[in-house]
């Protein structure tokens, strides 16, 4: 959306906010941590996810670059594994890189093709 505003505005104002929010998900935020595998800083690892489950079985893959998941959640504690932070943190850093905790490391693709579609802007200068 916020491409899209600098798109039809021409103000910088709108893409200055789309390189803020990528920032963020690599590791400009709270937790200092990647939320996409093999980019940013202090990256995550283990994504809930059925074939990039290295964490549960060796003979699985780890998860390929490039990969969004879920982000902090301090209101959603669906799973058992994500419940044990319940009440011991503070929005903006509700986090496990587990993956077993789905209610916020899960992978999604209405999380990752916008992503890639804002990277792809960005990559191509912003205009």
């Amino acid at each position: 959306m916020l491409a899209l505003a600098a798109r039809f505005t021409g103000q910088t104002r709108y893409r200055d906010a789309a390189v803020d929010a990528a920032d963020y998900v690599l590791g400009r935020n709270p937790l200092d941590r990647s939320y996409v595998t093999g980019f940013g800083w202090n990256l995550m690892t283990r994504p809930h996810h059925r074939f990039w489950a290295h964490q549960f079985d060796p003979r699985l893959p780890g998860p390929p670059p490039g990969v969004l998941r879920g982000g902090p959640n301090a209101t959603a504690f669906a799973d058992p594994t994500f419940a044990t932070l319940k009440g011991r943190c503070a929005p903006q850093r509700c986090w496990l890189d587990d993956g077993r905790a789905y209610a916020n490391n899960e992978v999604a693709i209405h999380w990752n093709v916008p992503r890639l579609w804002g990277a792809t802007w960005l990559d191509g200068g912003a205009r």
